[in-house]
């Protein structure tokens, strides 16, 4: 369905979005993408924006994911549980992809760029 839009507008780029579990598989959509070398619709896509998403993969998928990891925008806000889960700890080791753009109780907004932990 999206190759069939993105070929009636050839001038559109696509963002993926979600919330939660959804902005999870958000993230994972252009990952699998670019492990299937689907190109035709890699050239298409803009950004991810998530909202309190989970870790989604371990160190092999954000190594994957680095050389785009500018085009992952994750909003958590301070006191939201579902973005440390699943935990990065001794025996999981999930990570997170991209930028995240963090509010803490005040809604006071701090950008951390890289692989930042939350």
């Amino acid at each position: 369905m999206l190759r069939d839009l993105l070929a009636e507008h050839p001038k559109a780029m696509f963002v993926v979005t979600g919330h939660g579990v959804g902005g999870a598989l958000a993230a994972l959509f252009p990952a699998l993408l670019l492990f299937n070398e689907e190109e035709d619709l890699i050239k298409w896509w803009s950004a991810v924006y998530t909202f309190g998403q989970p870790r989604i993969g371990d160190e092999q998928l954000r190594m994957f994911m680095q050389p785009h990891a500018e085009k992952y925008f994750r909003v958590v806000y301070r006191n939201d549980i579902m973005p440390l889960l699943p935990y990065d700890d001794g025996v999981f080791l999930y990570k997170h992809i991209g930028v995240c753009l963090h509010y803490n109780s005040f809604f006071i907004e701090k950008v951390h760029v890289g692989f930042f932990i939350v």
